[in-house]
């Protein structure tokens, strides 16, 4: 873990309690300061069932310890994998609003790289679009949603239920069709 944390007790859980876990933190200045944790884990096994632990452990031990709203707001939690993970857990470490910001990363990429597209957002590429008087685009429903949706009960932020499980397939397959057919 990079000695620019400081923090002896989350030091330790990480080293006791996650010792296959490869630990990197980086702190970036951005409007103010920036925490980034990077948590490389060789099996998905072992991403599902210690990725709320290590954000629990950074949100008691480290980001509750901060004195500026800004870097609370700002602490980001990197879960790196060098191959594809399940869909479902990527959907729920990254749809986890407490504490602070999860993405998961699923090929080989810097700290730097990684900086620049989740946080700096460097890479993007905006086109100029020019707004004519008041003319709004009307809305127009995604089919392949809305047929998924169609009838199926999902509620809360929190829990994933076999439901919302079956309309993400139904609409990836979909989806994948429609691309298969270009």
């Amino acid at each position: 873990m990079a000695s620019s944390l400081n923090n002896e007790a989350l030091a330790s859980i990480f080293e006791v309690d996650f010792p296959t876990v490869e630990v990197t933190y980086q702190e970036e200045s951005f409007g103010g300061k920036i925490h980034a944790f990077f948590l490389k884990f060789s099996e998905e096994g072992n991403l599902e069932s210690n990725w709320r632990k290590i954000s629990n452990a950074i949100a008691v031990y480290f980001q509750s310890k901060l004195k500026d709203e800004f870097g609370k707001w700002n602490t980001y939690i990197f879960y790196l994998s060098d191959s594809p993970v399940n869909r479902v857990l990527k959907y729920k470490i990254e749809n986890d609003t407490f504490s602070s910001r999860k993405i998961l990363v699923e090929k080989q990429m810097s700290i730097s790289d990684i900086i620049m597209e989740h946080i700096v957002n460097d890479n993007l590429k905006l086109a100029n679009h020019q707004i004519v008087g008041d003319e709004s685009e009307t809305f127009l429903p995604d089919s392949v949603i809305w047929n998924a949706l169609n009838g199926n009960k999902i509620r809360g932020k929190r829990s994933v239920n076999s439901t919302a499980d079956e309309v993400l397939n139904t609409i990836c397959s979909a989806l994948k069709e429609e691309q298969d057919e270009i």
